[in-house]
């Protein structure tokens, strides 16, 4: 192998360490895979790789990434290095729920051989992410035990302890200890926790924090999640239940994906708000439960003026219409109306998978299973999307392709690849005319392409250029099979799809995208031993070619073909 020189080497982590902070982490990452060398060869530039990659698998919260790394570290890496990496793994299954493998990791690391070797500050870190574990999972006398513990070892960190042990205190209901500590607390993000204590403790808000809460949300003010949750506990308190659902939504959408228990909401308490709401204005207007005509037309009318009010109104139709067709109906106007103000999903799954309403995935209405499947799709959760899948209907007519495209995509991603691959095989064979159904095709084909199926994404593709499609489609398509003929290995078929890609419309093409398929076509045919041929469609892109760095990678890359140093 080739070994590349340190200040090379340097100045390429420098440049991939750019692109994740600009937010191409996935290149960043791709780049890492390409320049990293071998451990056992290189063994220190190996260690700054690898610190980028994990420095970007954290910022990305990729924690699948990182446990997988911690998995595959090579023999013989630094005790110090070690310790790192599987205590970045212990925090990623945390963040995962993993919280029983999180425990174990924190404590073979507390308890290993070389313990005088080990800083004070790590001991320190992985007695923490202890503590963390016991909260996570409402262990709350063996956390407190635990913090007690440390207070005594550590009492120069008694700062740092006092939110887990207002957490504790809150969690058990104690609420008058946890008020108690405020005088001891020195810093900000413990007064939340102390604010929701005293709330409780009192049983009523103060008049100022309703107020405050109604500020907020005209002032469109940024808060904390957890003060979100303590706006809506006290709106609920007085029964304001229009500022209790704009809190509760408010929380959901800002919620970290790590917060105290404290604070835990559940899709429940925001159903509760719509209908309680629903039934508040109901009677005021004197709608009759039964009288669905009446409900459906007052919550329509206030679809564009009072989008809240409408959600709730649609919510007491959805569990308390006596027809089966009008509660479905009103599933469809509320999970439309939800995805208008949360795009992300947040809000779905917290009214639908998170509420004992909905005891099993059967029960969820289909609307909302086809809306959370393309979300899980999304976030790349495709054992949730598998199992929202399973019995549910099929859409109408007018959504088959969708449900068809969809159905594919959870079947590759979740590893039933031929079943996939079978349904878009046999779309491709029915008529397709629009160009977003073959848009949407595509981009399933490149999940194919991304885990590393070429011949099947090929198969698929091929199938695809027998259809009667516009030039620039059919270019594309060439494009895309090049790129997996390359990673077959495939050399001369991958500088025959790019060429195709570049002189479909015209041989002489020259335009931005035959430059691109030109330029790829050049380096496949040196690839393939055409090295002449790659010389001349080097040669034809120089002449043309105007930009200067363009034509400096040109000059180089022929340089390179004709042997020169």
């Amino acid at each position: 192998m080739l070994i590349t020189a340190p200040t090379v080497m340097a100045d390429q982590l420098v440049e991939t360490a750019r692109l994740a902070r600009a937010g191409a982490g996935q290149l960043a990452l791709a780049r890492i895979d390409q320049l990293q060398p071998p451990y056992l060869e290189q063994p220190v530039e190996w260690l700054r790789w690898e610190e980028e990659r994990l420095a970007i698998l954290q910022m990305r919260e990729d924690w699948v990434g990182i446990i997988q790394r911690a998995q595959n570290l090579p023999d013989k890496t630094p005790d110090s290095f070690r310790n790192k990496t599987f205590t970045l793994a212990a925090d990623a299954r945390l963040a995962q729920g993993e919280v029983e493998a999180a425990r174990a990791i924190y404590r073979q690391l507390l308890w290993q051989e070389n313990r005088s070797a080990i800083s004070e500050q790590e001991q320190r870190r992985w007695r923490e992410g202890i503590i963390r574990s016991y909260l996570a999972e409402t262990m709350l006398k063996d956390a407190e035990i635990a913090i007690r513990r440390y207070s005594f070892d550590y009492p120069q960190q008694q700062q740092r302890t006092l939110p887990w042990m207002a957490d504790v205190l809150v969690q058990q209901g104690r609420y008058a200890e946890a008020v108690a500590l405020r005088s001891q607390v020195e810093q900000q993000d413990i007064a939340l926790i102390l604010d929701l204590a005293e709330l409780r403790l009192n049983g009523k808000p103060a008049d100022a924090q309703v107020q405050r809460a109604w500020n907020t949300l005209s002032a469109r003010e940024q808060v904390a999640y957890e003060q979100w949750v303590i706006f809506a506990e006290a709106a609920a308190m007085v029964q304001d239940h229009r500022l209790q659902i704009a809190c509760l939504e408010q929380a959901v959408l800002h919620k970290p994906y790590r917060s105290s228990k404290a604070f835990q909401l559940s899709g429940s308490q925001l159903w509760d708000a719509y209908i309680q709401y629903g039934r508040q204005y109901g009677n005021q207007q004197q709608l009759l439960i039964g009288d669905d005509e009446n409900w459906f037309a007052a919550a329509t009318e206030l679809l564009d003026q009072d989008p809240t009010l409408a959600r709730a109104l649609f919510a007491v139709l959805a569990f308390e219409s006596l027809e089966t067709n009008h509660r479905r109906l009103a599933h469809d106007y509320l999970v439309n109306l939800v995805a208008d103000i949360d795009q992300q999903g947040r809000l779905l799954k917290y009214l639908y998978l998170d509420n004992p309403r909905f005891a099993t995935m059967s029960q969820i209405p289909s609307v909302a299973r086809y809306q959370l499947v393309d979300h899980a799709i999304a976030q790349g959760d495709i054992g949730l999307a598998s199992e929202l899948m399973q019995d549910l209907e099929a859409p109408g007519d007018a959504e088959q392709i969708a449900w068809q495209l969809r159905r594919a995509r959870v079947l590759i991603l979740g590893n039933a690849i031929t079943q996939g691959v079978e349904i878009l095989a046999d779309m491709t064979k029915q008529p397709v005319d629009e160009a977003a159904t073959i848009d949407a095709l595509v981009q399933v084909v490149f999940d194919l392409q991304k885990i590393n199926r070429h011949r099947e994404a090929l198969q698929i593709f091929q199938q695809l250029q027998v259809l009667p499609l516009e030039n620039q489609r059919r270019r594309e398509l060439f494009f895309w099979m090049a790129e997996s003929y390359t990673a077959l290995g495939q050399h001369d078929e991958a500088a025959h799809a790019y060429l195709e890609s570049a002189i479909l419309e015209n041989e002489q093409a020259m335009d931005q995208w035959a430059q691109t398929a030109r330029y790829h076509a050049a380096k496949s045919l040196a690839s393939a031993g055409y090295r002449g041929d790659a010389q001349t469609v080097l040669e034809q892109l120089l002449r043309v070619t105007r930009d200067k760095e363009r034509r400096a990678v040109l000059r180089q890359e022929l340089i390179q073909l004709k042997g020169y140093e």
